[in-house]
């Protein structure tokens, strides 16, 4: 089916089909190819591209693969251990150091030979294979510029009702490198304007550069999870920014440039798409081509000027450029957009 017509559309669309597999979308001429050579993929966790677009983990089920040609993706060796039964496993954002490695969650074995109750975050090299542990995480993603990661501190002290731990601050955490707090979660409460001494959870994002990190914030009482907002950092912990309000459940993407964060939200009258870059603006977008669902995961166009999103009527996708929405229709869960042509 080919992609309805938005003038100045181009480059290739990777996503993942409703039948779990891989298929690639011309923008330009809405030539579709789907890779069934490559098999079925997983959908929680999906499949994750670096940030670079060079290869795709999926760790769910034991995949690399390398996108230097979206004609043509391939499956590349490597010496990572995956371990799909041993969730919550690699991260939304697992790429490190310019893909040299990858970031991971596990829960130890205790002396006594029990499982641990909270995770441990560590880096595998995927080359060679060689583990080294970050330290405890409740949350955890690459760190891009070093071997490392920025983890979500769990607190220490007696679990929440569903089993979790509340989280206690926001560290970089570098091999070979001291660990550092970039901020507490009572400084994070503060800059959202939540009240101290509440108990949150944190997930990092950090931009393709890992010059910043967005903080996204949620606030837990009992078993149930409330949004708080969208903190953002420095690399050095500087407060650069938030967004009150935003989301901390639905998809949050970088821009390719590193300065501009999108995130998925909904008010009263349906989902919306917000992009801000701090300092300058924010634009939201409502989406009222969309299902009643709404979208769950968006793709930057790679002049950073569009995104592609699913969630569309009768499963299209929804683009938005400059604040406007139109629809297209490619199909599944859209993971990369990148230059190029098919067959070209």
């Amino acid at each position: 089916m080919p992609v309805s017509f938005v003038r100045g559309l181009t480059g290739i669309v990777l996503a993942e089909t409703p039948g779990s597999y891989l298929a690639a979308t011309d923008m330009q001429t809405g030539k579709t190819a789907v890779f069934k050579n490559l098999g079925q993929f997983s959908s929680n966790p999906g499949p994750t591209p670096s940030a670079d677009g060079q290869y795709l983990l999926d760790a769910d089920v034991a995949k690399l693969l390398s996108l230097s040609s979206l004609d043509h993706p391939r499956t590349v060796p490597n010496a990572l251990s995956f371990s799909p039964g041993d969730m919550p496993g690699f991260m939304t954002n697992p790429w490190t150091d310019h893909d040299t490695g990858v970031v991971e969650l596990h829960y130890p074995l205790g002396a006594a030979g029990l499982q641990a109750t909270v995770p441990v975050a560590a880096v595998q090299f995927v080359r060679t294979g060689h583990s080294v542990s970050l330290g405890k995480a409740d949350a955890a993603a690459g760190d891009p510029q070093r071997t490392g990661a920025f983890i979500a501190a769990p607190r220490p002290g007696p679990a929440l009702p569903d089993g979790n731990q509340p989280d206690a601050s926001l560290v970089l955490a570098d091999v070979g490198a001291r660990s550092r707090v970039l901020a507490t979660t009572a400084q994070l409460c503060h800059v959202l304007g939540v009240k101290h001494a509440t108990t949150v959870s944190l997930v990092p994002i950090p931009n393709p550069q890992g010059s910043m990190v967005a903080v996204a914030v949620s606030t837990v009482r009992g078993r149930n999870y409330y949004s708080a907002g969208i903190v953002l950092l420095s690399r050095k912990g500087k407060v650069l920014g938030s967004q009150p309000g935003a989301s901390a459940f639905s998809w949050t993407g970088w821009s390719h440039s590193g300065s501009t964060l999108a995130f998925l939200g909904y008010s009263r009258s349906g989902p919306e798409l917000t992009e801000w870059t701090p300092g300058v603006r924010t634009v939201t977008t409502a989406l009222a081509a969309s299902s009643k669902i709404g979208p769950t995961a968006c793709v930057w166009s790679p002049d950073d000027a569009a995104l592609a999103c699913d969630g569309g009527p009768h499963g299209d996708w929804l683009v938005v450029r400059s604040g406007t929405e139109s629809v297209a229709d490619g199909q599944g869960q859209p993971l990369l957009w990148a230059s190029g042509r098919l067959g070209g």
